[in-house]
């Protein structure tokens, strides 16, 4: 599910951050969403809300996953998460039911990470990972499991070691390296 087709950065190798995307930036509708839904919810198993944009940017994006785990579907979102954000959406995020939050954080320090993630803010993003994991501690939850995603390049492959250390200091559940991206 495609919840936005903008985003807020200008990554070097993503579609929507070079400008080729060419339809126009949007957010899907929960109507639209509830109707592509709806008929599947019987048997789908998992549903991933992201796709060429910034699945956050989609106010309603909550309730969307909370239609999907009402129906027992496992929820994925994959976010660059340098966005601003309060706490209620934080607690709404938590109580859709969402499963994995997936943090797109390509390095370890501001230097790197901004290479890649151009606009992004770092400690925004290490400050929001600390929100989610502790509001979710606050809370006694499960779920979401949070996930640090990272695309190791050659500006930041010198940093694997440093962000599988900082993700046991945040309390992260998973750390992914994509190398040879």
């Amino acid at each position: 599910i495609n919840a936005s087709t903008g985003c807020n950065l200008s990554s070097p190798y993503c579609e929507v951050g070079k400008g080729d995307l060419l339809r126009p930036a949007g957010l899907m509708k929960k109507s639209h969403h509830d109707s592509i839904m709806t008929p599947l919810l019987d048997t789908l198993f998992i549903a991933r809300y992201f796709g060429t944009g910034e699945s956050l940017l989609n106010p309603h994006l909550p309730e969307m996953i909370a239609l999907s785990h009402d129906a027992g579907v496992y929820s994925v979102i994959s976010t660059n998460l340098s966005i601003k954000i309060d706490d209620a959406y934080i607690d709404r995020m938590l109580d859709s039911g969402l499963t994995l939050l997936s943090v797109a954080c390509d390095g370890a320090s501001r230097e790197t990470y901004e290479k890649y993630r151009v606009g992004g803010d770092f400690d925004l993003v290490q400050n929001n990972m600390r929100r989610f994991i502790a509001r979710k501690r606050e809370r006694g939850l499960q779920y979401p499991l949070i996930e640090w995603r990272l695309l190791v390049f050659s500006n930041n492959e010198h940093e694997v070691d440093t962000a599988r250390d900082m993700t046991k200091t945040l309390g992260v559940n998973i750390i992914d390296f994509y190398f040879g991206v």
